[in-house]
Parts: C-alpha cells; structure tokens; sequence
C-alpha cells in the first residue's frame, strides 16, 4: 500500500496492540497448559518459535507405545483418524493427528516403529515411512514391485497374484491384498533419519514368505531378494535391527545366528549387500538353558535383538498357549499366551553368547514389530532389569 494511503493508527489502536504483546510474554504455567491442551504435533512447532518458548514448553518425552487394536489396524482415536500413543515417561496418552499416506490411513498397519518414524504398509501394498509429528512422508516402492508379487499391481477388486515361492509360478495364486500383506510382511525395518534422498529398508518375511527377506534403498524402483555377494539367499531371519549408516544386524529364527548386513554393499548402487557372520549360532549348553530346542505342547519362542546402551542383547521368550475358557470362548477355540520362560544373553564380535542375569538400570520392551530399551528411572512405573511384553494376545493384556 502507498504510504499516502495508509490509514494513520490511532493512539488507542497502537496502546491495545502494544498491550496484547505475544505468547512468549504470558507466565510460563499458562504456555504449559496452552501446550498441553493443543494436538501433540504442536509443542515441538512451540518450541521452535522462539526461545522463550522453547525454554516454557518442554519436550513431549520419549519414548512412546503405539497403541493398536487387535486386527493390527493404525488405532483411530477420534473421527480425524489420528494416532493414539502412550507416553510412559509422561505416563498419559496421547493423539497424533495423520497427515494423508498413499492409500489412505484407515486401512494401513503398523509394521515397525524407530528414530520417531513409523513404516506403515497400506491396503494397496503401498509402504510409506511416516513421521506423525512432523508430517514428513518417504515413499518406498510398493510390494508390488517384487518379483514374487506378479505383475506390479493390484487388480481393480483389491486382488494381487502372490507366488508363494522364490522362482516357481504354478504356485501362484490371486488373493486378496490385504490377505497378502498380513501374511507376506512380519516387519519393516529401516535407518535413522531417513529422506527421500536417504534411506535403507528391510521387510522381513511372515511365516508364509517361506524366510524370505527384500530390502530397498534410496533411489531404488523395485525391492530386491537379499542375497550376500555369493549370491546365497539370506533367509529365516527373525528380527533385525539398525546398527546405525547402512549397517543393520540380524538373528536367525532357530538357532540364534547373528549376521551383520551393510546394504550399501560396496558402494555402488548395483553392489549387493555386504553380509558377514557377527556370532556363530548359540552353543548346546546354552541353548537348552533358553529351552528352544525343548518345547512343549502350544508351546513356540520368539527371539528379539535389542541395542542396551550400544551392546547388542539377544532376548528368547517362551510363549505358552492357554486357552481360553468356554464362557468367553465358547464356539472359536481362541487361545492367550503367558510367558513360561525369558533368557537375556549378550555378545560382542566374535565372542561367545553370555547370559545376563541383570541389565542394571536398563529396561526392556518386547513390542508386536519392535523391541528398545529404556533407563527404568526415566519410566513412571517401570522397574529396572525387567522385560515388558505388550501384546494384546498375553494373558491380563500384559
């Protein structure tokens, strides 16, 4: 506007916007409850105001459970379909508003969780990193584009050809794609701070994908078969965690076996990944005092890596099914699970598996996609040396 235009303020008008001054300028107690009355994703977008700000309103605490409903659905707190989490240092709940994700979020699942980023696989097959505080979205290929998937797409009536084994295509059938998801997919594990420009991810193989294991990094149009530079399948992997960079450690299902994957391979984008053996399979003796080998009735074992303060941790737990009784089961013959047995051993590069009797001050949860420790002090309600299981399929909902 031209300065001969501009309407001249009045004394009064100047007086009252002088008074209302900013947000920064009100007692610290009232930016707190501004804060904590506002959707989650607004503190840290607070904080990154101003100074004052910052120093009013403190961090939202890490870290923080995802809480989904027992078909593995992304839980809709309200009708904005955002996230329901669970702070445990803060020891509340909490909402996080969803941005939009390919294929729409009310029909996605959760398939892993880490550095504040979710991996979300969507009812068309679409697989999506998603930050939910920030909004930020990394698209990774879709399933489709894998071999074992035919033809790279879904059909109009929500179907995918599914080739149930690595090479053969008279075991192909058509099924629904959510179907394939739920069977084909275990887990999505992935790096640290990841762009579009930047990333590495693993999707580890359900029980049906016969082990087998695809990983993808930046730039890549297809998920490809993990092999090692001999061309070797690596396969029945159980769980996998980031080492940090491209680096990513995985344990064999049965015998404990600890692999050290780079995925950058050698550098060049056509390189395979780089695999080497961390720790060779767990010795006689120790495996019949994790009772793997031994196992009864209704009875199966899940073993777990997990980083305690930098040190790599295997964890063996003995699930026991019981069932559930015939008034509130009468017709479906549904089962819980109770823990029978936990087994927590350490190791280091070419060493010997050590059990652990004690994890000191260090805590840990053995989530559906995920397993993290934490310092039980920074916890309410968490005690030190101690495994928490969070599955809604545990007896009590443990």
């Amino acid at each position: 506007m031209h300065r001969s235009c501009r309407p001249r303020e009045s004394s009064s008008t100047a007086t009252t916007a002088s008074a209302r001054g900013s947000v920064a300028d009100l007692p610290c107690e009232i930016i707190r409850c501004i804060a904590d009355r506002g959707a989650t994703e607004c503190r840290p977008r607070m904080r990154a105001v101003c100074s004052e700000l910052r120093a009013a309103v403190p961090a939202e605490p890490q870290p923080w459970i995802l809480l989904q409903p027992d078909d593995d659905g992304v839980a809709a707190d309200n009708e904005r379909g955002s996230l329901c989490v669970l702070s445990l240092p803060a020891d509340r709940k909490l909402s996080l508003a969803c941005c939009p994700v390919a294929g729409g979020l009310g029909r996605a699942r959760c398939f892993g969780a880490g550095h504040g980023w979710l991996a979300l696989v969507g009812a068309d097959l679409g697989v999506t990193l998603h930050n939910p505080i920030s909004g930020a979205v990394v698209s990774l290929p879709p399933l489709t584009k894998h071999h074992m998937v035919g033809h790279g797409v879904v059909s109009e009536d929500g179907k995918v050809l599914w080739r149930t084994w690595l090479g053969t295509a008279a075991d192909s059938r058509l099924v629904p794609a959510e179907e394939f998801r739920d069977n084909f997919v275990r887990k999505v594990v992935f790096s640290a701070r990841p762009h579009q420009g930047e990333y590495f991810a693993v999707v580890l193989g359900g029980y049906h994908s016969y082990g087998i294991e695809m990983y993808a990094r930046a730039g890549a149009t297809a998920w490809k078969t993990l092999r090692d530079k001999q061309w070797l399948l690596v396969s029945l992997v159980h769980d996998m965690v980031h080492a940090g960079g491209s680096k990513f450690f995985a344990v064999t299902r049965s015998h404990g076996k600890i692999l050290e994957i780079d995925l950058a391979g050698d550098g060049n984008k056509f390189s395979p990944p780089s695999v080497s053996f961390f720790t060779e399979p767990l010795v006689a003796p120790l495996a019949e005092s994790v009772n793997h080998l031994a196992l009864g009735m209704g009875m199966h074992v899940k073993n777990r890596l997990v980083l305690v303060d930098a040190k790599l941790y295997q964890i063996w737990a003995v699930w026991e099914a019981v069932a559930l009784p015939e008034e509130e089961d009468p017709e479906d013959k549904l089962y819980r699970y109770h823990i029978a047995d936990v087994t927590v051993v350490r190791c280091e590069k070419g060493a010997c598996w050590e059990v652990v009797p004690d994890l000191g001050d260090w805590a840990v949860l053995f989530g559906r996609n995920e397993t993290v420790a934490v310092r039980a002090t920074d916890m309410a309600g968490l005690r030190p040396s101690c495994v928490y299981f969070i599955d809604s399929k545990l007896e009590g909902g443990e």
